[in-house]
């Protein structure tokens, strides 16, 4: 798979223009850089606004079942053309490393008083490090700092 920097992207949307597109992106880098390349293949690869709304499926990594995401980009749709979905902030790709975050921010969320996203990162972080809440609620403190930093 071509590494595309950031420089050469006009060559790839020019690419795409020309109806050479790949079956994926993987798009990485800086938030803000990142979303505004995705626009810029979506627009090519699904040009037209009604295209786009019957076309364009956008999963939210915040809210997405890892499993089901996976099912969903080996899925074929059911109608003719093509279909674009957009995966963003996605965990499929997490490693362990991101579970100090992941308590951090859970931590954040109860502080300012938001039990919902703060059940949300503590969901993903028990996704992560791979425990149940029951494991979790059982572990003894020493484990702690060598099972999650």
């Amino acid at each position: 798979m071509p590494i595309i920097k950031r420089q050469e992207l006009p060559s790839l949307l020019k690419g795409l223009d020309e109806g050479r597109a790949a079956a994926v992106y993987l798009i990485v880098g800086d938030r803000f850089l990142c979303q505004q390349a995705a626009g810029e293949i979506i627009n090519r690869l699904l040009p037209d606004e009604r295209q786009q709304a019957a076309s364009l499926a956008l999963v939210d990594g915040d809210q997405e079942e890892p499993g089901q995401t996976l099912n969903q980009l080996r899925t074929y749709s059911l109608f003719g053309g093509r279909r674009v979905i957009k995966v963003s902030d996605t965990r499929l790709f997490h490693s362990k490393v991101v579970g100090k975050t992941l308590w951090d921010r859970a931590l954040q969320h109860r502080d300012k008083n938001d039990p919902r996203a703060a059940a949300r990162c503590l969901k993903q972080f028990l996704e992560v490090e791979g425990l149940t809440a029951g494991e979790l609620l059982e572990l003894p403190e020493a484990a702690w700092a060598t099972q999650l930093g």
